[in-house]
């Protein structure tokens, strides 16, 4: 029926249920194993490379009256919920991303423990976040305030799109939107660990992957010129 899986089908959110429960008793036992302390975030994500969930007539009904953001939230909150009875501690991360960039349209609502990703992909790359006034970004960001007390934000420092040849990176734009009067939410992602140990080997095949490395470095150097405290490598 499209390019992800049915987001309203019982079977399929039983499924997922499942196997979120079992991810999580898994890696509760591995921490409890190993005395450290177990992941609290998990995520999930819609797939890359389409431009819709599902059209099948109980998913069309919360899109047209909520948008595709509102069909994903929908299936997020009833994991959310889900996991709230026993792992009260563990947030749900889920991303509005591309399609679902845009937030809900009939006031639906994440519920605590849900962390809504908000990509920034429809946006002028070559401005601060914070002064993009030539894209719905911004009205997003605000849409999505409304709706999730959660909120991170992911943005690319690395250009993919052939629209934005050079330079190669932003990351320049970075600690203006940072260390702004409103700070907007942001994530740091970091592909590969680098630190001084790493072996040369690794660095050399994540040099190879559209040099993550070298961007996670001028990221990080970017965080503490924006006066980030507690920002480390690991």
């Amino acid at each position: 029926i499209g390019p992800n899986f049915c987001l309203t089908n019982p079977k399929a959110r039983e499924r997922m249920r499942t196997k979120l429960r079992q991810y999580i008793e898994s890696d509760r036992a591995d921490a409890k194993r190993r005395r450290t302390p177990p992941p609290f975030l998990y995520c999930v994500m819609q797939n890359d490379c389409s431009d819709y969930f599902c059209r099948c007539p109980d998913c069309r009904r919360i899109t047209e009256a909520g948008g595709e953001s509102a069909l994903n939230l929908d299936l997020i909150n009833f994991l959310a919920r889900d996991i709230a009875k026993d792992y009260p501690d563990i947030y749900i991360w889920t991303s509005a991303y591309a399609y679902s960039e845009e937030p809900p349209k009939n006031g639906m609502w994440a519920e605590p423990n849900v962390i809504i990703q908000l990509c920034r992909t429809q946006a002028n790359m070559h401005s601060p976040a914070k002064d993009d006034a030539s894209s719905p970004f911004p009205g997003y960001l605000r849409g999505w305030r409304k709706c999730a007390d959660s909120i991170a934000m992911w943005t690319y420092w690395i250009f993919f799109w052939e629209s934005y040849p050079m330079p190669y990176h932003n990351i320049d734009l970075i600690p203006g939107d940072i260390s702004s009067p409103e700070p907007l939410p942001t994530v740091l992602k970091k592909d590969y660990p680098v630190d001084a140990e790493t072996p040369p080997a690794f660095l050399a095949q994540a040099k190879d992957d559209f040099c993550q490395v070298e961007t996670t470095v001028f990221y990080y150097r970017a965080l503490q010129a924006a006066g980030v405290k507690g920002c480390r490598m690991v």
